[in-house]
């Protein structure tokens, strides 16, 4: 017998048990679903018309938080799938927004990208235009320094398609 400060159910490990066990929620889902939309004549055959009707209201209860958790798990699932597409949507959003206003600097660097058709640069890590590009993931730096600061700096292939299709921008 529960004291009273001890609750008779203990709704944390409910919900972990329902978050584990997506079989039974489906299992429960689907019978509780079926009885609510069967015709009372096929119910009648098996005998649960009268379960049926005496539990509607649980049953209604029961298909319609089941049916929750279902679309939470079907949301994680897409959530996994949408995620990556959106952050790399994001990030190409935020330097084509930058790519709109370019200070003079970083005109001249993306006209050499531009100019070059992407080759790589080698300029000193410090130049503050491109290092404003780099935050802006427009440009990035494969490898490690050569040493006196001087690095590789490549263009994003979107960045130098959007320069192509846009190219006063840098004017």
């Amino acid at each position: 017998m529960a004291t009273p400060h001890t609750p008779l159910i203990d709704w944390a490990k409910v919900t972990e048990w329902l978050g584990k066990s997506w079989r039974w929620v489906t299992a429960v889902f689907l019978a509780s679903l079926l009885a609510l939309i069967l015709p009372e004549t096929l119910l009648n055959r098996v005998g649960l018309c009268d379960l049926v009707q005496n539990y509607k209201g649980i049953l209604a209860v029961s298909c319609v938080l089941t049916g929750f958790v279902l679309l939470t798990y079907v949301g994680s699932g897409l959530r996994q799938w949408i995620a990556p597409h959106f952050a790399d949507w994001r990030v190409i959003h935020r330097g084509r927004k930058h790519l709109h206003h370019l200070g003079n600097d970083e005109k001249q660097h993306c006209q050499w990208f531009l100019d070059t058709n992407g080759n790589s640069l080698h300029h000193n890590e410090a130049n503050g235009a491109l290092g404003s590009l780099v935050e802006k993931n427009i440009l990035f730096t494969p490898g490690q320094p050569w040493g006196n600061g001087m690095r590789d700096f490549r263009i994003r292939p979107w960045a130098l398609k959007y320069l192509k299709e846009h190219p006063e921008l840098l004017s």
